[in-house]
């Protein structure tokens, strides 16, 4: 066995994906970013939501 997998092994031991970090403590909180990098052309007739279009 590879010592990486080995580490990796040890520090995964115990861990369960279906809980969230710290379960059982307070709340994690979570911050995040994000850039955009184009933005494509903008059709005013798809900028209607689903719930308005039902009304009219």
């Amino acid at each position: 066995m590879s010592y990486v997998k080995v580490t990796v092994d040890k520090l995964l031991k115990g861990y369960d994906i279906r809980l969230r970090p710290d379960f059982g403590g307070p709340p994690v909180d979570v911050v995040m970013s994000i850039d955009i990098s184009s933005i494509d052309m903008v059709s005013e007739v798809n900028m209607v939501s689903p719930q308005a279009a039902q009304i009219v």
